[in-house]
């Protein structure tokens, strides 16, 4: 009986080893873990420009494009037994570019190699666009800007400028630091305060026979202070020999309050005369909302340093792409017998190439 339970208990335990062998239950090889924590502490050498008082200022030549969502002229169309035909086209704004200038001044703050930034943003731009038919053809020009006329609002001469003016003060703070042996990055976090001003003028002309002679001139105005908080991020990627490839981003959220919101509308005859109850005038003041604005800019510079490492010189170029959301409040009217309107709130857009230089002293 020993020597029976002896022999099922070998048994039994050598079943259990040839079990454990087929479920590869033995013990895993040594690994190295991807999430380890380092057992030396890391810190980002910061990237700088060493000059004699660590101080530097900025000048940028841009030459910028503006255009902005829902500025149409009006509708050119055929004319079908007083209808609409479907054949219309739409006219829009025309976007030109206009040259501006920045002006910026930083300095190192002496601590852990932060670093002090401030800089200001002028630039104007003025946008055209006109319409002139054959007062003989078969197309006339229906308006999209202005309270409607009913059965008379039709044209056959249309002119829309549009000047817009921005200046923009940003003061921020950041630190530049390399994230490998050829890339830095350069975080920063600020304040920006914005004065947008946007003016519209409109005519429409019309003293084609077969229709009721009249001219309309439409001007809108809208201006604008915002402040708020601003954060950026710059990269830069070292090619050697002060050369280098650079992308930079910032975003800003500003309470905007709009001083100044004007709608004006005159109706005038042949001979320029005001038509009896041919103006509106309407005015709103102190509107405040909260507007986001983004900002990317690709490019390449070069840089170096000269007079004995004493001074540094820098000298880029990049291409800016920028978005200012929710900036048109145009009044558009509706309808020609009440005072029914809406905001059309279009977007703002920027672009165009900027050229920047910077002393280090």
């Amino acid at each position: 009986m020993d020597k029976m339970r002896l022999a099922a208990i070998v048994t039994l335990l050598g079943g259990m080893n040839v079990f454990a062998d087929d479920c590869g239950c033995a013990p895993p090889p040594t690994r190295t873990l991807c999430c380890q924590i380092p057992q030396i502490a890391a810190y980002n050498a910061p990237s700088f420009i060493d000059a004699c008082m660590d101080l530097y200022c900025t000048v940028d030549f841009t030459y910028w494009s503006a255009s902005q969502e829902n500025l149409e002229l009006g509708v050119v169309s055929n004319v079908a037994s007083g209808l609409v035909a479907i054949d219309g086209t739409l006219v829009n704004q025309n976007s030109d570019y206009a040259p501006g200038f920045q002006l910026g001044f930083g300095a190192d703050l002496g601590f852990d190699n932060w670093n002090f930034f401030t800089e200001y943003t002028w630039f104007r731009n003025t946008d055209t666009v006109t319409t002139s038919l054959d007062p003989a053809g078969t197309k006339v020009l229906y308006p999209v800007r202005g309270k409607p006329l009913g059965p008379f609002d039709r044209y056959f001469y249309g002119h829309e400028r549009w000047n817009l003016g921005m200046d923009f003060i940003d003061a921020e703070i950041g630190r530049a630091y390399y994230v490998g042996s050829a890339l830095t990055f350069h975080p920063t976090l600020g304040l920006r305060g914005a004065f947008i001003r946007q003016e519209l003028n409109v005519n429409y002309l019309n003293e084609a026979s077969g229709l009721p002679a009249h001219n309309t001139h439409i001007s809108q105005s809208a201006h604008s202070w915002g402040i708020g908080p601003r954060v950026g991020f710059c990269s830069s990627w070292m090619l050697g020999k002060g050369f280098r490839l650079y992308g930079d981003g910032s975003g800003d959220l500003l309470f905007t309050r709009y001083t100044t919101l004007n709608f004006n509308q005159k109706i005038s005859n042949e001979v320029n005369a005001i038509i009896d109850g041919g103006i509106i005038d309407i005015k709103e003041r102190n509107i405040g909302y909260l507007r986001t604005h983004l900002d990317l800019e690709l490019g390449f510079g070069w840089g170096a340093y000269f007079y004995a490492n004493r001074y540094h010189f820098d000298i880029a170029a990049g291409y800016d792409f920028q978005v200012f959301f929710n900036q048109n409040v145009f009044r558009r009217f509706t309808d020609d017998s009440s005072y029914s309107s809406i905001l059309p709130n279009g977007d703002l857009f920027i672009q165009g190439l900027t050229i920047s230089a910077q002393f280090d002293f």
